[in-house]
């Protein structure tokens, strides 16, 4: 047995810095007194990690590199992806691998995807890169 996991054994404290950050983050998305935007934040940030690895940097960044935590809210993470498009592609072919990732951070959480203009109903793509020039 290592003497870093006799350690942790022995006196029931993480013993690196990774063990410390999962553990602070563990207790974030299992508090009840977090922000609902808070978590969804967390959440998301270790679920993309995760899906950049399982996928490639290029499908990550084609489907995933936009999308933005929204609120976790009866155990729904609710995401907003940047098109129509997007969310019926993620939802169609990705929702499931989305969602085993989150149940390994809590068992009861699962995820639902949403377009711009769920969230804003005067959402016009067009605009929005008109705007950027």
């Amino acid at each position: 047995m290592s003497i870093e996991k006799e350690k942790y054994i022995r006196t029931g404290q993480p013993h690196t810095l990774a063990d410390t950050i999962a553990l602070k983050i563990k207790r974030i998305l299992q508090s009840e007194n977090v922000s609902p935007m808070v978590k969804a934040s967390c959440s998301w940030t270790i679920c993309s990690d995760q899906l950049r690895d399982i996928l490639g940097k290029e499908v990550y960044n084609q489907w995933f590199k936009n999308v933005k935590p929204i609120v976790v809210s009866d155990n729904v993470l609710l995401l907003e992806t940047q098109s129509t498009m997007a969310t019926r592609w993620i939802s169609t072919h990705y929702h499931e691998l989305v969602d085993v990732l989150l149940s390994l951070q809590d068992k009861n959480l699962t995820s639902f995807f949403i377009d711009p203009r769920a969230v804003n109903p005067n959402f016009n793509l067009y605009d929005s890169y008109i705007g950027q020039e």
